[in-house]
């Protein structure tokens, strides 16, 4: 496309060449401009959000759920710190994303405008690159440039648009982005050491991550657990990595307790990490949790990750294709030695672990307050099949691990471990996602840092469920203290930890911006309110009551 555009024509049809359907955002006067222009442009969608943080969340939400680029549009200097918690979880969890930022004309920032500031060094702290224009004739190239950047380097990146820029004329060309192919494949060399270090090993495990959550990762690395006879751990992971029903899924490692994590891993004589941080903590320790004669193999695609923390055999590759030849190679000497006596272990194991939860659900399943495992339960059992999950309850989540067995591409939880995105990522989930089921189980705590999407979910007539499971309480937090004080009298109490006097009335809260809730504190009345949620078609938050001690 050709001839004189101003600068804010030229972002909308370079945006629109791009795919680009929505640009969400929270306006600010520098942007106005490229706003009005948006009239002229009815296949890009505004999507007004009342924070900043909300629009990078949502964002975050649909560039997960249709695998394209999420576009945000802020405010200046304020408005980037404002979504920055949200733009730090989408550079550690690696979500593209194009960051469009407003800023004063160029000519006046000597003068130190209000809302004027250091917007590209604030930027480069979570954007895998970020870049000012300084006229029109940047403008197609810099933003099919950034498309480029987000998708090859797995990042937001952060365009600085000066006002003046976007009333400049320009002739340069619109043309659609074009993206490297990754090389994807690893090669035979790496692939038949590897192969060779796990036929020789006794006691092999396997740990993935999100490098293994595409459409093809997941029973790939079944059928590798499989042919080896090992448990597959989950590290941090933030979609589905383990088919629902593996038999041979051995559950999510600890991230507050390297004691744990050391005593999960001792044993084993070789390890394979796929598409995964070795070894995330929350509490990093020195040193590692493997024993210095543990093999580690660990593929993939993210060069700074290989051996970051823990020497290998180290494999850059896709970690899913890489799982594939690996497989191949396995099977091509015969059936790998032990693998059948080894998987009948990792079976017996794995449902004496699930049958130990069933018991520690069932102690308190009639409990007044609800207990944690009795609420999603009931919320599990309204739910059709193949509804997507949204998951920030935090505390409550092992729970929904316990009972949800959700499909590649339908469970999304927090990347980065900043608090907000439950009620943000389900904005753009059902967006990109229109005719799905999308419930969103959120804590009470985390719900309040960005509670302010539900007016953009009641303003779009977004039909997410929202059930907000409220123990009035930071009980993650409490968690977390007491496993790293260790024992701590138990009268002591807690600084800070407890969402009381007054109680936050969610209901009410949430019925103020426009969407209908009611408050549920019986198991029975839990399951009934889900359906008619689902039922509506539109936007609804049920409170769930729940016990929020400590054991």
């Amino acid at each position: 496309m050709t001839g004189h555009l101003s600068g804010r024509h030229a972002l909308a049809q370079q945006l629109i060449a791009a795919g680009t359907r929505f640009v969400f955002g929270n306006p600010g006067t520098t942007e106005q401009a490229f706003i009005d222009a948006l009239i002229d442009y009815p296949e890009l969608k505004f999507v007004l959000c009342l924070q900043e943080a909300v629009a990078v969340g949502a964002a975050e939400g649909f560039s997960r759920a249709s695998n394209t680029p999420g576009v945000v549009l802020l405010h200046t200097a304020p408005g980037l710190g404002n979504g920055m918690g949200m733009l730090s979880n989408a550079r550690l969890g690696g979500t593209p994303l194009v960051v469009l930022v407003g800023d004063m004309p160029q000519g006046s920032l000597f003068g130190e405008p209000a809302l004027s500031g250091p917007i590209l060094e604030m930027a480069r702290s979570v954007a895998v690159w970020a870049y000012q224009l300084r006229s029109a004739d940047e403008v197609p190239q810099a933003v099919r440039r950034a498309f480029k950047v987000a998708v090859d380097k797995r990042g937001p990146v952060v365009l600085v648009l000066p006002a003046d820029v976007m009333e400049e004329s320009t002739t340069q060309v619109v043309t659609q982005p074009r993206y490297v192919v990754p090389s994807r494949t690893a090669d035979r060399a790496s692939i038949a050491q590897a192969a060779g270090l796990l036929r020789s090993a006794e006691r092999p495990a396997i740990v993935v991550g999100d490098g293994v959550t595409g459409e093809d990762g997941p029973g790939a690395v079944s059928s590798l657990a499989a042919a080896l006879g090992a448990p597959i751990f989950q590290g941090y992971v933030t979609e589905v990595a383990v088919l629902p029903g593996e038999a041979l899924n051995a559950g999510v490692l600890p991230l507050f307790d390297p004691t744990a994590l050391r005593a999960q891993m001792a044993g084993f004589d070789c390890v394979l990490a796929l598409g995964t941080e070795v070894f995330k903590q929350a509490f990093a320790e020195p040193g590692s949790p493997l024993a210095d004669d543990v093999a580690l193999i660990h593929i993939g695609a993210d060069t700074w990750e290989l051996g970051k923390n823990q020497p290998g055999l180290l494999i850059q590759a896709d970690p899913t294709a890489a799982a594939k030849q690996l497989l191949e190679c396995l099977l091509h000497r015969g059936p790998v030695p032990g693998s059948d006596i080894r998987a009948a272990e990792v079976r017996v194991t794995v449902a004496e672990a699930a049958a130990a939860r069933g018991l520690v659900a069932q102690a308190k399943w009639d409990s007044s307050p609800m207990s944690p495992a009795r609420a999603i339960y009931e919320i599990f059992e309204a739910s059709p099949p193949d509804t997507i999950i949204v998951d920030e309850a935090v505390s409550t989540a092992p729970w929904i691990n316990h009972y949800f067995a959700a499909q590649p591409g339908r469970w999304f939880r927090s990347r980065g471990g900043g608090l907000g995105a439950g009620m943000t990522l389900p904005l753009g989930v059902k967006l990109a996602r229109p005719d799905e089921t999308v419930i969103a189980i959120v804590g009470d705590g985390a719900a309040m840092y960005t509670s302010a999407a539900l007016w953009t979910a009641a303003h779009l007539g977004l039909g997410v469920v929202f059930v907000v499971v409220n123990n009035a309480s930071y009980r993650m937090l409490k968690l977390n203290t007491t496993a790293y004080l260790g024992l701590r009298d138990p009268d002591r109490g807690f600084v800070g930890a407890d969402l009381v006097d007054p109680l936050i009335e969610f209901v009410r809260h949430a019925q103020s911006m426009g969407v209908p809730a009611e408050l549920v504190h019986e198991p029975q009345e839990l399951a009934l309110a889900v359906k008619r949620a689902i039922a509506s078609g539109g936007p609804r938050l049920i409170e769930v009551r729940i016990d929020g001690t400590i054991d």
